[in-house]
């Protein structure tokens, strides 16, 4: 389970779980969103520096830099 929280700023994302787009647009300040998949989760930060992640309850560091575009894929162990 992934959860992607706006907390200092609004960012474009996309997420992508089993070859197929389950969330794209924004993500504005204030906003989280929680995605679960099996495998894989794939994601497009538009503004990685202002999310927050944290992946299966633990908080993660952050992907990047403010206005930075990330795109990582997360896969199960």
């Amino acid at each position: 389970t992934l959860l992607i929280a706006a907390t200092r700023g609004n960012s474009n994302i996309d997420v992508v779980i089993a070859g197929a787009s389950v969330f794209k647009g924004p993500l504005f300040q204030g906003e989280s969103k929680s995605f679960t998949g099996q495998d894989s989760i794939s994601i497009y930060l538009g503004n990685a520096g202002d999310l927050d992640l944290t992946l299966n309850g633990e908080k993660l560091a952050s992907l990047g830099e403010r206005n930075q575009e990330i795109r990582k894929t997360f896969r199960a162990k």
